[in-house]
C-alpha cells in the first residue's frame, strides 16, 4: 500500500526486500532491491543486502559485480570498497582485496578497518620484500586509530609472528585474546605462536576451546590441522 502511494521511495522498495526474504522469495527480494537501487543509487544500503541476497545464494560474482556498480555510481562509498575488498578475500582473490583496500584509503586514510586489513593481507600475501615493512605501518596506523580494538591487536601481534619476534607477538596476542576471548581466529593466531614457542600443551588448550566455542571462522581448517599434529605428537 505505502509503495503504491509513494512509488519512488527506495526505502519502502528495501523493506520490502526483507519482507520477501522472510516469505523465503528471494527473486522477488532481488528485484525488489534492484528497483531501490535505481531510485536511490548513492544510498549503500541496498547494494548491501543485495550482496548479502547473493552470497546467501553462492553467487560471489555477482555480489562482487553489484558491489562494483555501487562504487561505479558513487565513488566516495568507502562502505561499498570494504564490502567489495571483503568479497574478494572471500573468493580468494587476495591481490584484488588488497588493490581495493588501498583505493579505500585513498579516499579515507582515517579507514582503521581498511588500513588493519590490508596490513594483514600483506604480510599473509607479500609481493616484494618491502611488504612486510609497509604492513607493520599500517597496522601501527589502524592501532593509533583504534588502540583497543582486537581485530588490530591481532594484525599487530601477528606481523611481530611473520617477523619471527615469538616474544612481541605473544604479548600483543594475550591482550587481543583478553579483549575478544571468543574469537576463533585470534586464539589460533595466538595458538600457533605459542606452539612455534614450544608451548604445546597452552596451544592445544587454546585450539580446543576456540572450536568449540566459534562454530565457523576463515582459518577453522588450519586451526584442526594445527590441533591434530599437536595432539599427534604428544
Amino acid at each position: 500500500e505505502k509503495i503504491a502511494a509513494y512509488p519512488n521511495n527506495a526505502f519502502l522498495y528495501n523493506l520490502m526486500a526483507q519482507v520477501n526474504l522472510a516469505e523465503k522469495k528471494p527473486e522477488a527480494a532481488e528485484a525488489a532491491l534492484k528497483q531501490a537501487i535505481q531510485l536511490a543509487p548513492q544510498w549503500n544500503v541496498p547494494y548491501d543486502n543485495l550482496a548479502r541476497l547473493y552470497l546467501s545464494q553462492g553467487k560471489t560474482a555477482r555480489a562482487i559485480d553489484n558491489m562494483q556498480d555501487a562504487i561505479d555510481r558513487n565513488p566516495k562509498n568507502t562502505t561499498a570498497y570494504m564490502t567489495l575488498a571483503f568479497l574478494y578475500e572471500k573468493s580468494g582473490d587476495p591481490g584484488k582485496a588488497k588493490a581495493v583496500y588501498e583505493a579505500a584509503l585513498n579516499k579515507n586514510d582515517r579507514l582503521w578497518a581498511a588500513a588493519n586489513n590490508l596490513a594483514f593481507l600483506l604480510a599473509e600475501h607479500p609481493d616484494s620484500s618491502d611488504d612486510l615493512q609497509r604492513a607493520s605501518e599500517l597496522a601501527a596506523q589502524a592501532e593509533k586509530l583504534r588502540p583497543n580494538e582486537p581485530r588490530v591487536l591481532d594484525t599487530v601481534g601477528w606481523i611481530h609472528y611473520r617477523k619471527g619476534d615469538l616474544t612481541k607477538a605473544l604479548t600483543v596476542m594475550e591482550r587481543a585474546v583478553e579483549k575478544a576471548p571468543d574469537s576463533g581466529v585470534i586464539n589460533y593466531h595466538a595458538a600457533r605462536v605459542l606452539a612455534d614457542s614450544g608451548r604445546m600443551v597452552e596451544a592445544r588448550e587454546k585450539l580446543e576451546k576456540t572450536l568449540v566455542a566459534d562454530g565457523d571462522f576463515a582459518e577453522k581448517a588450519e586451526a584442526e590441522a594445527l590441533l591434530e599434529k599437536i595432539v599427534n605428537s604428544e
